[in-house]
């Protein structure tokens, strides 16, 4: 089996994902992961993703990308390394918590 993966560096740090995955994400969501490194430049909201156990801390982020909110799910392998796992355009409900809580924070 090969395993195909991309790494981008921005600033400090260095984005890598699985071409396999990504080339899923772009058929089914629409949405390249060599676009969601934009998202890591503005501002986000982070959570840890506990909805199963996946055996390594993943993290869901909403960030803006390409004029949409998009929902990324990633880990931090190191201090400057971001696996991309998925992303998809966030739906209504997530646009309107992301934008309330980016406020909230901001001012």
């Amino acid at each position: 089996m090969t395993y195909a993966q991309n790494v981008h560096t921005i600033h400090y740090m260095k984005f890598e994902w699985d071409e396999n995955k990504n080339s899923e994400n772009i058929r089914k969501h629409r949405i390249d992961f060599n676009d969601v490194v934009e998202i890591f430049h503005g501002p986000m909201i982070v959570n840890f993703d506990d909805r199963f156990n996946y055996n390594e801390e993943r993290l869901i982020g909403v960030g803006h990308m390409k004029k949409m909110n998009t929902i990324a799910v990633f880990i931090e392998k190191d201090a400057d390394v971001i696996r991309i796992i998925s992303a998809r355009k966030a739906n209504k409900n997530e646009t309107r918590r992301f934008k309330e809580e980016i406020k909230n924070r901001l001012g």
